[in-house]
């Protein structure tokens, strides 16, 4: 018979000790996601504002007919792409603006469709550039009436906006001034607010 190999000495523990601690936890829901826009008239050099960013990302109407108060406190721009209509003009053009006037390069990007062409283009693909307002967070309240960027573009054309966005925690909200809305339902506004209208928003529910 073979022999009964012995039991090993048990080894101490060598692993370092764990705080008992939670961890450090980032309590801000932070949100992304792509908005689509469809221009119901030509908008020439139409600027967005915080406001109007707030709204596209979706509020709550907590006034009859009159409120729509919205979630976002922050928002910051990934992309805006254009896909251009064949609606009576034939600018595009997407102008990212500076924090501080006088303080930027003169630049705009712009696509036109000759006369007579009936397929469309490539559509304009533009980043907000290092330097501008869009190429960090913005809180939205600070600068509700502060053009972002500005977009110009023909009648049926298709605007898609790739952003991320907080919801209201240290930062707060904005509340957006409607004329049709159901209390408590939920609306994602016209990118150019809903006095405008004319970048009306697709797939979701929406109201001016």
């Amino acid at each position: 018979m073979g022999k009964t190999a012995g039991k090993g000495k048990k080894g101490k523990g060598t692993s370092a000790r764990v705080s008992s601690l939670p961890p450090v936890l980032n309590t801000v829901i932070t949100a992304n996601h792509t908005f689509r826009f469809r221009a119901g008239a030509l908008v020439s050099g139409r600027g967005i504002t915080g406001e109007m960013l707030a709204g596209a990302c979706g509020g709550v109407c907590t006034v009859a007919n009159s409120t729509v108060s919205c979630w976002a406190s922050s928002i910051r721009i990934h992309k805006v792409t254009v896909w251009p209509g064949l609606g009576g003009t034939t600018l595009t053009e997407v102008v990212w603006y500076s924090p501080v006037t006088s303080v930027e390069k003169d630049k705009s990007q712009v696509s036109s469709i000759p006369t007579g062409v009936v397929v469309p283009e490539r559509p304009i693909v533009s980043s907000p550039p290092r330097g501008t307002l869009a190429g960090s967070w913005l809180a939205v309240v600070p600068l509700i009436s502060t053009a972002i960027f500005g977009i110009t573009c023909p009648s049926g054309s298709l605007v898609d906006v790739s952003l991320s966005w907080t919801m209201t925690n240290n930062l707060a909200g904005q509340d957006l001034g409607v004329v049709a809305g159901v209390l408590k339902t939920t609306y994602y506004l016209p990118l150019d607010g809903p006095g405008s209208n004319q970048l009306v928003a697709v797939g979701v529910p929406t109201t001016a």
